[in-house]
């Protein structure tokens, strides 16, 4: 299957060296595009060997509840690899992905939750809200697995008390006509946000 919905007629409609050169540069994307797979790169990076979790060298012994929590437009694709190495052990989870996202995802375990980009709007809010319920009341036998991908900052979002999420998006939206990186974003975001 290819990954580039208009493969065919990329290819289709060149001849000679130049079609033969679509064909090397498609196939080299999709490859590309294949080896920053969220799920494949989860799946790469975490392990299960007798009721112990393995991410690289750390190993976490499995007693309590597993949960799997993030954010991010990538953490759907995540959560699919943590749900294929650890699926009979989750409890429960939750993600919040981009709006529109949040039915591509063969999940069973980890519930999606659409969310604003990069504004947070109110599903972001709602999203967030049941992240933090779902991880109140565990204890230290638990573990809680968290998925944070690209544009998790504006997915997971939470206003300090007295603070809007109009102001919020206020000064996400200045920020951002001003050009500010992420980095300048998420200084502002760490002083007017929860999490």
């Amino acid at each position: 299957m290819n990954i580039i919905k208009n493969h065919s007629e990329i290819i289709s409609n060149a001849s000679g060296m130049e079609r033969k050169a679509r064909e090397i540069m498609l196939e080299l994307l999709e490859s590309a595009i294949e080896t920053v797979d969220g799920k494949k790169s989860v799946i790469s990076s975490i392990s299960l060997k007798d009721e112990c979790f393995s991410v690289k060298d750390l190993e976490i012994p499995l007693k309590g509840k597993v949960l799997v929590i993030g954010a991010g437009k990538a953490s759907g694709k995540m959560a699919e690899g943590v749900e294929y190495v650890l699926l009979d052990h989750i409890h429960a989870g939750h993600v919040n992905v981009l709006s529109g996202t949040e039915g591509l995802f063969n999940l069973s375990k980890v519930r999606t939750f659409p969310a604003g980009h990069p504004i947070p709007d109110h599903n972001t809010l709602e999203g967030t809200r049941k992240i933090v319920e779902l991880v109140r009341g565990l204890d230290e036998s638990d573990v809680v697995i968290t998925l944070i991908s690209g544009g998790g900052s504006a997915l997971m979002e939470m206003p300090m008390p007295g603070i809007t999420l109009e102001d919020l998006n206020r000064a996400t939206r200045l920020l951002l006509e001003c050009g500010a990186r992420i980095q300048e974003i998420n200084s502002v975001r760490k002083h007017i946000s929860q999490v």
